[in-house]
């Protein structure tokens, strides 16, 4: 082990750094009170310090007296000190801050209240009536649907089963180019719309083929006609024309509540259906007239 005792890269500015010195014993060992861990230590015992440790000498040696300037002389025992500085009155308004003036406040001012006048509202009272409601009309056409489905059916009958049947029918129409099919096919017609047209069922359709069979029996009572005189028709030309004029009014007015299409729009209020099924009835009238008669019934 080195017995060199400084500390490594120790300089001379570290000679006065205290060293640990293992020779030196404690009190205990030694028996000397001087030898104790501060001077191990290298270094010194805290010391306590007393007034009594000094002497009045030695207090006066150390304290150190700074000399008094002299007081300034009064002139005379009343006057006030005099001094060579300008003497400045002050008073409690030169330390006061400026006064700033503060603009008003203006008022809250209320808005002014819009009072609008409302017009009176006048209601007019119209009355209306109940959508079910209509009187007596479909009384009426209960009437009519009832004579004019009659009178169909009892012609188809008589066509097919009184006075020699489709053959007398079929001999009445020998003038034409298909004279047997019209003899079934006219009644056939009538008594199909006139059954349908008695209960109110399929109204439109039944009502366009009763169009169709009335207006061909329009047509061929013109044609049995010679120099037809507008002023003075016979009564089945007439007759044939009225019930053309039926079957359509039928067709727009609908078959009213007292039948089977109850249930139905065209029951009431037959819109764009009563014009589509009258133009069928009409055009097939026309065109059975065209292929079945081939003739001109005004002739």
């Amino acid at each position: 082990m080195s017995e060199n005792m400084k500390p490594d890269r120790a300089t001379e500015l570290d000679d006065d750094v205290p060293t640990y010195d293992p020779q030196a014993q404690s009190p205990a060992v030694s028996g000397d009170a001087t030898t104790d861990v501060y001077a191990r230590a290298g270094r010194a015992a805290p010391k306590r310090i007393t007034p009594e440790d000094f002497t009045n000498a030695e207090i006066d040696a150390a304290t150190e007296v700074f000399p008094q300037s002299p007081p300034e002389q009064l002139t005379n025992p009343g006057d006030t000190l005099i001094s060579d500085a300008p003497v400045t009155a002050y008073d409690d308004a030169d330390f006061a801050k400026p006064m700033v003036p503060v603009a008003p406040v203006p008022e809250p001012q209320e808005e002014p209240v819009v009072v609008v006048e409302e017009e009176p509202v006048v209601v007019e009272a119209v009355a209306v009536e109940p959508k079910d409601k209509r009187g007596t009309i479909d009384l009426g056409l209960l009437v009519l649907r009832i004579g004019f489905a009659t009178f169909l059916i009892g012609d188809a009958i008589r066509a097919f089963f009184l006075n020699g049947g489709v053959k007398e029918l079929a001999q009445e129409f020998s003038g034409y180019a298909t004279p047997d099919l019209l003899s079934v096919a006219i009644p056939a017609m009538e008594l199909f719309a006139g059954v349908f047209l008695l209960f109110g069922l399929v109204t439109p359709v039944a009502a366009a083929i009763a169009t169709v069979s009335t207006t061909f029996m329009a047509l061929h009572e013109t044609n049995r006609v010679e120099n037809i005189n507008w002023t003075n028709l016979p009564d089945t030309m007439i007759l044939g024309f009225m019930l053309v004029v039926i079957a359509l009014a039928l067709q727009f007015t609908g078959p009213g509540v007292f039948s089977f299409d109850i249930s139905r729009s065209w029951v009431k209020r037959p819109l764009i259906s009563s014009w589509i099924f009258a133009l069928i009835g009409i055009g097939g009238a026309c065109a059975l007239w065209w292929f079945g008669a081939a003739t001109n019934p005004f002739n």
